[in-house]
């Protein structure tokens, strides 16, 4: 069970990551973007990629759990 929260976890983190990245990314390089969608994309684009980094951080120490876990059967 720990290994599948694992790797949920991985997986989830990874997405929010490329997705926040991706967003940043496009609006950063967009000339017609305009101010709003600048500001929207600073307020959820930058925590979204923040929160990613962190849910991949609590993965890599699960992971780092369930292998101490099984080491130590």
């Amino acid at each position: 069970m720990l290994l599948l929260l694992t790797i949920f976890l991985l997986v989830l983190g990874g997405f929010m990551t490329f997705g926040a990245s991706q967003t940043l990314l496009n609006v950063a390089y967009d000339p017609e973007a305009n101010i709003v969608s600048r500001i929207f994309t600073i307020i959820f684009g930058y925590p979204l990629l923040i929160s990613g980094i962190f849910v991949i951080i609590v993965g890599f120490i699960l992971l780092l759990v369930y292998i101490r876990k099984r080491i130590k059967r």
